[in-house]
């Protein structure tokens, strides 16, 4: 019996919501025939991303095998780097007249599907307490880990872009498995363009002062095509609390008369503009200990700030006291 032939549809799909500008403008398909060459084929939104192929089906009549006719799969010869393409391999036959991709199976039509390739987006977040401002400037590092199935990485590098929360790209790098990437509050980094199913891990390294992490979500996981895999890491922001390394300290000074063992003056700290105060608001000065130290100060901002913030009233730093004074004097009198 004479071969026969048939016509069918050869369709290219596309899974690309993510981002389908990466589609390019027109693809050429390799059709093959057991593996070996047998046509191609360009296809663009033009076509509707389709074409009709002659093939030579095999042939059923009844319960009998007439052709067995050939197995047809695809390959793209242009494909963009974007995508990761699937296609099965069919073997088209003709049952009682009607065209089907096996002899038990629907109509026969070759379908070639691109995938966009996945992204992961990490997003730092910061809450505050108190009307707080956040520094402009803290940055929280976080390291990347990417595997695949086998545990390895040989992907090379990709590209990341970090953004404001407006939107607007800040700046863009590469990074590949174990490399960092820097991120402000309300900033976030999308890396682009991963194969499926690779394992990825994310692990903020470093915190600047004042920052506690919170919460964490998604920090571990495994891409998809065309999904968007999103990690936010929580942190609460409030200024640092800085301990002065040497304590506030207040020296009595006598005129007039020397020192007596039994003089004891103390010394109490008040604040100013609600400055902060150290837990010891009281000191008290001896003949043999003629400076009184009110202990150590925990303080928000710059030490130095810390030390012109908090001080006792003003005739305390040095404090002077004439004629023969009390054994029990206050200190600020």
């Amino acid at each position: 019996m004479g071969l026969v032939n048939a016509t069918m549809q050869v369709i290219k799909s596309w899974d690309d919501a993510l981002d389908p500008t990466q589609r390019p403008e027109s693809v050429t398909l390799q059709i093959l025939q057991d593996d070996h060459e047998y046509s191609q084929l360009t296809l663009d939104a033009t076509s509707e991303w389709q074409a009709t192929l002659v093939v030579a089906p095999g042939l059923f009549a009844g319960d009998k095998k007439l052709e067995p006719g050939h197995n047809y799969s695809v390959k793209e010869l242009d494909g963009s780097k974007a995508y990761e393409l699937s296609a099965e391999t069919i073997h088209p036959m003709l049952v009682n007249g009607v065209l089907q991709k096996t002899t038990s199976d629907s109509a026969a039509t070759l379908v070639a599907t691109n995938a966009l390739k996945g992204e992961i987006a990490i997003t730092k977040i910061v809450t505050t307490e108190d009307g707080e401002t956040v520094p402009a400037d803290a940055e929280s590092s976080f390291k990347v880990g990417l595997k695949d199935a086998s545990g390895q990485w040989g992907g090379g590098a990709l590209t990341y872009r970090v953004y404001e929360s407006d939107g607007s790209m800040s700046y863009k790098g590469t990074i590949s498995d174990g490399g960092t990437i820097s991120l402000q509050a309300s900033q976030t980094a999308r890396i682009l363009l991963l194969p499926s199913q690779m394992h990825y891990t994310i692990e903020e390294q470093s915190l600047p002062g004042g920052f506690k992490n919170t919460d964490s979500s998604n920090a571990t996981g495994t891409t998809g095509a065309n999904t968007l895999s999103t990690v936010t890491f929580t942190s609460n922001y409030a200024t640092p609390l800085l301990l002065l390394t040497q304590g506030l300290e207040v020296t009595r000074v006598l005129e007039g008369r020397p020192w007596l063992k039994s003089d004891h003056f103390e010394f109490t700290l008040a604040a100013i503009d609600a400055a902060p105060l150290p837990e010891q608001t009281t000191a008290t000065a001896t003949a043999g200990a003629k400076t009184a130290s009110f202990g150590r100060l925990r303080s928000t901002g710059l030490e130095s700030t810390a030390t012109r913030s908090a001080r006792a009233p003003r005739d305390l730093p040095v404090c002077k006291t004439m004629g023969h004074g009390s054994s029990h004097s206050r200190g600020n009198r």
